[in-house]
């Protein structure tokens, strides 16, 4: 009898672990569509975690470079005029995360994500706004991060909620499934990106550590920490300057803006952000002048030519948000896109 019931019970107990895995295999693949294309695989193209992990105390140092940083560009930055920020399209659900931005081929395209866990992006020609797209396949944490890349690639990369980074591409009215960064590096934050030429940098804060891996000859380099910023407790943002520069901005413990840049492989001596503070991630935007901008969830936003020395700007009042901005360049200025309270979405432009 005693026997009898240890089958009994470890019959049930493999027939409730079955049901958990279908399940969990349900939630996790979802399903959805993309509002310019195609959105292949959902729910074929779910992406299991593995259970190894890389932590903080395991990274090497990423090189770095002498005590001078890169040469700046001179002259003082500009502070742009900005109109009355407006509403965008209605989101079919209310965003939970900051937005993401970037512009490919006269279109932009701006990312966030909803309470579940499934990306939504809003795409915007010249003055013309389209449908949201939806994509699922992962459970996102945060909003995820685009480049493009030469050939009219849009590569997107996202934290998923177990803490891996997976990416996947969109060209041709098509969204390619997602794939797993490495399959084992795991992140506290969400991703930052930037695309010079056929090279990524991505940026993410593992523990205490600004990390980095670098997109190289066709293949990612190990994780390493950026050294040059000491301990960091917010998410990082990147923006992809002249020469092939990346300028690194994130938060320190004591909710100081830091900036610091990748030049010729090495991470150079970091500068504070005088005019931006707080623990939400910082959104920066180049322009082609060299002046870049960065932007936080309060009203100021801070300017500079030389990286070095920041001027403080104000943009148009309205209701506070927790989520940090997105921003992006069209040749005639700044565009500014933010989250309300209520989780919709607004713009304004600057120029």
């Amino acid at each position: 009898m005693a026997r009898r019931r240890r089958l009994v019970l470890a019959g049930a107990a493999a027939a409730v672990l079955a049901v958990v895995c279908v399940g969990g295999y349900a939630a996790f693949s979802g399903s959805g569509s993309g509002s310019t294309g195609h959105h292949h695989g959902d729910p074929g193209d779910a992406v299991w975690p593995t259970a190894s992990t890389t932590r903080a105390a395991g990274l090497p140092k990423a090189p770095v470079a002498g005590a001078t940083d890169s040469v700046p560009p001179s002259g003082a930055a500009h502070l742009p005029v900005w109109a009355a920020w407006t509403d965008a399209p209605a989101v079919p659900a209310p965003l939970v995360s900051g937005v993401r931005a970037v512009r490919m081929d006269g279109t932009a395209y701006v990312f966030g994500t909803d309470a579940t866990g499934a990306i939504r992006y809003l795409t915007r020609t010249g003055g013309s706004f389209g449908p949201w797209g939806k994509l699922t396949g992962i459970h996102v944490s945060g909003e995820p991060a685009p480049v493009v890349l030469p050939g009219g690639v849009l590569r997107l990369f996202a934290t998923g909620t177990d803490g891996l980074i997976y990416q996947r591409d969109y060209s041709g009215g098509t969204w390619t499934p997602w794939s797993q960064l490495d399959g084992h590096t795991r992140v506290d934050s969400p991703p930052a990106a930037a695309a010079t030429g056929d090279r990524v940098d991505l940026v993410a804060r593992i523990g205490g550590d600004l990390a980095t891996t670098s997109y190289v000859g066709g293949a990612w380099t190990a994780w390493a920490a950026v050294s040059t910023v000491g301990q960091v407790a917010g998410d990082p943002s990147l923006a992809a300057g002249n020469g092939g520069r990346v300028d690194a901005f994130v938060a320190a413990s004591a909710g100081t803006v830091q900036h610091t840049q990748l030049a010729d492989g090495l991470w150079h001596t970091y500068h504070p952000v005088s005019g931006v503070t707080g623990q939400a991630r910082p959104e920066a935007v180049q322009l082609g002048t060299g002046e870049t901008y960065v932007f936080s969830t309060g009203p100021a936003y801070a300017a500079s030519a030389s990286g070095v020395t920041w001027i403080e700007g104000t943009l148009p009042s309205g209701p506070a948000s927790s989520y940090a901005p997105a921003a992006y360049t069209d040749g005639g200025g700044i565009t500014l896109f933010r989250v309300t309270p209520s989780g919709g979405l607004q713009y304004t432009h600057g120029k």
